[in-house]
């Protein structure tokens, strides 16, 4: 067995510690540029996508505009058709013919025949005393 004093043992252990800390600093700093390599093209690669993005976007639009564009005229030229179509035959409309005569029903008078009313039914009862103490209960004011 070595004779080492503890202090030995603790310094070497601290040399080691130190050693591997090194080696790990010196390992961070050689990924380091390859890591802000690939930030660097994922940033590329992000504008790509958004620039192609747009561009595709554009695309479609033009798309749709042509094809509405299309639309619209090909509906232009179906009522420039039916136009020609319906000039070519003879547009004349004889009204004579569409016209109705009216003539009007007799009115019914059966359902609204109803008897006269009795007068005496709708004639208010006579104030009783009370009500006669009242003023403007009898007519007079």
């Amino acid at each position: 067995m070595s004779r080492h004093s503890f202090g030995a043992s603790i310094r070497r252990i601290a040399r080691e510690v130190a050693r591997a800390e090194r080696a790990k600093q010196q390992e961070q700093a050689r990924q380091a540029p390859a890591r802000i390599r690939e930030l660097r093209n994922a940033e590329r690669q992000t504008k790509a996508d958004a620039k192609e993005a747009a561009r595709l976007h554009v695309a479609a639009q033009i798309e749709e505009a042509d094809a509405l564009t299309h639309a619209v005229e090909d509906r232009k030229k179906a009522i420039h058709n039916l136009l020609a179509h319906a000039l070519a035959n003879n547009p004349a409309v004889d009204l004579a013919s569409l016209l109705k005569s009216f003539t009007p029903n007799t009115f019914d008078e059966s359902p609204w025949r109803f008897p006269a009313p009795n007068r005496n039914e709708f004639t208010p009862e006579t104030p009783g005393f009370f009500a006669r103490m009242l003023p403007g209960a009898t007519g007079a004011i």
